[in-house]
């Protein structure tokens, strides 16, 4: 394995003598890390990615095979290898159908033998990772087109839905969670549904006011059922659909970031950020101050933990930006609008919270200088020139 593929492995053993053998065969092969049981693992790896782990699989507590399938679900991207003697081949052969595991290696087995299966598991991680940056890249694509088109026919849906992003983004990199590109884009898909409601019950939405006709909650509420069906046909977008399913149903509550980083099903955990996320940025939309927003989520039954990383997002969103008064006109992509963008009538083009993309910002290129009320104030960086 040569400089460039050196990868950080994990080894799990409850053998020192074994432990010390392994290192002795790759520490010139990989960053290797060693651990005595499943559990001193499971922690290592709740601190550390590892593109490699290999477990032996007679060890008390936690036995390899349990071991690997917890990695495979809460670490999915992580190669696994199993090393295994005689007696538990049949044990190892069904992990590897199962898709726990990538390769099992037999006691006692040559230094070569196990140089080559990292080598190959190294091989195997960079594929994935190759395979899976170009998906997200293809994905976060598709869907800024989708929502681009979202945000010219439906802003005020647009614009919750940018706010909501950010946050969930910063909130699962605080709580160290992952995919984060699955939260991103279900974030952003959530409100595509939106498409199939008439323009007069959007502008109905968009004033607050409550609604009156029966049909039209009865098309409010088919809402997601439309968004399903439209990411439906999309390949590789299950961890999405997935994420806005549980994010629809009622989550039980989780009293500490331990035990959301370290949920088993991490989809659940993500819908439970998007969750919280959407109700604090539709409260705030509709006026309430941040803590205010804060108290309603605390009644609603929201985690302590989510209520506390939104308070320090919030809160340090403070200092990074700056509110600027600028025309219609120097409009750029990225910011965010602090008022509600009105024609000289008065009629709200988009409303406040809004982030400007460049597909708005070629709407306005194609308006009449003097269409728009102006100057407007928006949120940038403080470090923006």
């Amino acid at each position: 394995m040569t400089a460039e593929m050196r990868i950080r492995a994990l080894c799990v053993d409850d053998e020192p003598a074994v432990l010390d053998g392994l290192q002795l065969t790759l520490h010139r092969h990989c960053q290797l890390d060693v651990a005595r049981s499943g559990a001193e693992a499971l922690g290592m790896l709740a601190q550390q990615r590892y593109a490699v782990l290999m477990s032996d699989m007679r060890m008390p507590g936690i036995d390899g095979a349990t071991l690997l399938n917890v990695v495979r679900q809460r670490h999915p991207e992580t190669v696994r290898l199993l090393l295994t003697g005689q007696a538990d081949i049949q044990t190892a052969a069904l992990a590897i159908n199962n898709g726990q595991i990538f390769r099992f290696l037999i006691k006692p087995c040559p230094p070569a033998t196990v140089q080559r299966a990292f080598a190959d598991a190294a091989e195997q991680y960079r594929l994935q990772t190759v395979e899976r940056n170009l998906l997200e890249r293809t994905l976060r694509g598709a869907v800024q087109a989708l929502t681009e088109v979202l945000s010219l026919t439906d802003p005020e849906a647009y614009g919750r839905a940018a706010q909501v992003k950010t946050l969930c983004v910063d909130m699962a990199t605080r709580l160290q969670l992952s995919p984060t590109w699955a939260l991103e884009l279900a974030a952003m898909m959530a409100p595509l549904g939106r498409i199939s409601l008439p323009p007069d019950l959007l502008q109905r939405l968009a004033s607050g006011a409550p609604l009156q006709r029966q049909s039209d909650r009865e098309a409010l509420q088919r809402v997601s059922e439309v968004t399903h069906r439209l990411l439906a046909p999309i390949p590789r977008l299950e961890p999405v659909r997935d994420i806005l399913r549980a994010a629809e149903r009622h989550m039980a509550a989780v009293d500490d970031a331990a035990d959301i980083a370290a949920d088993t099903m991490p989809v659940a955990a993500l819908s439970r950020v998007l969750r919280a996320a959407t109700r604090f940025v539709e409260r705030t939309d509709h006026g309430d101050t941040p803590e205010l927003a804060l108290a309603e989520l605390r009644n609603d039954g929201a985690q302590d933990v989510l209520i506390d990383v939104i308070r320090q997002i919030t809160g340090s969103r403070t200092h990074e930006q700056q509110v600027r008064t600028l025309p219609v006109h120097r409009l750029g992509v990225g910011m965010r609008l602090c008022d509600d963008l009105l024609t000289q009538n008065g009629q709200r083009l988009v409303p406040r919270g809004f982030e400007v993309n460049a597909s708005f910002v070629e709407r306005i290129r194609n308006m009449r200088p003097d269409a728009l009320r102006s100057p407007v104030r928006v949120l940038i960086p403080r470090n923006a020139d």
